[in-house]
């Protein structure tokens, strides 16, 4: 069973460890990083809108819907867009917010949990870390 682990990381100012690993927009301006929550509680995938447009994903006009995330409704420009987690490519519909109250993009059930056979969270080890199985 091939496995993608993801250790958690403690960020700037925090004092626990969360399941946060690295993925790369791809749009027409390149590869933009954008660290990332793979959220369990999340139901789709929020990024800023300004990696969308870093990346180059057209988010011109005005937002296609309203997503609501941790007590915010925000309005959200949906695009289907590509990005690279360690050396796998997925493609999925992303909600990109104006204002996301988190240091982080959030990787939601809908969409990037679909692409994985199981999302493992394992906290009562050593290291503690996801593991992404197909």
């Amino acid at each position: 069973m091939p496995l993608s682990p993801h250790p958690y990381q403690i960020l700037i100012g925090r004092t626990y460890a969360l399941p946060i690993c690295d993925v790369y927009l791809l749009g027409p301006h390149g590869r933009i990083h954008v660290r990332s929550l793979i959220d369990s509680g999340a139901d789709m995938p929020i990024f800023p809108r300004k990696a969308g447009e870093d990346a180059g994903i057209d988010l011109s006009g005005l937002p296609d819907q309203d997503v609501q995330y941790a007590g915010s409704r925000e309005p959200a420009w949906v695009r289907r867009a590509y990005f690279a987690l360690g050396e796998h490519t997925f493609d999925l519909d992303i909600w990109f917010v104006e204002r996301l109250d988190f240091p982080y993009a959030v990787l939601g059930r809908r969409g990037f949990f679909a692409k994985f056979r199981e999302v493992a969270f394992l906290e009562r080890i050593a290291t503690p870390r996801v593991e992404l199985r197909w």
